[in-house]
């Protein structure tokens, strides 16, 4: 895994959720709260309300659950400032550890 830091790109933070949350999830315990909870959190994180959020209610499946937040959470990443990327990172580091 690629370790968190606010020089990270987009791509490794996605990688680094997609390495503890895998994208071929089977099962729910693969799939859990933390993975719409980090996409939750950047989305905060930039400011963005609740029209950008990620609908995971629509998410059928644990595989599809780990990739779109994956992909949302890198995606509101990569709009961050330095010091954003420092909180968010240190609030999630306990997930990906």
């Amino acid at each position: 895994m690629t370790a968190l830091s606010i020089n990270m790109t987009a791509d490794d933070l996605k990688a680094a959720i997609l390495a503890k949350f895998p994208a071929n999830a089977t099962c729910w315990s693969q799939a859990t709260d933390e993975v719409r909870d980090m996409s939750r959190w950047a989305r905060e994180e930039i400011g963005l309300d609740e029209d950008a959020a990620t609908n995971f209610r629509a998410i059928r499946t644990p595989d599809r659950w780990n990739a779109v937040g994956a992909e949302s959470a890198a995606r509101f990443f990569a709009q961050m400032s330095a010091r954003q990327r420092l909180n968010y990172l240190a609030r999630i580091e306990g997930f990906l550890v």
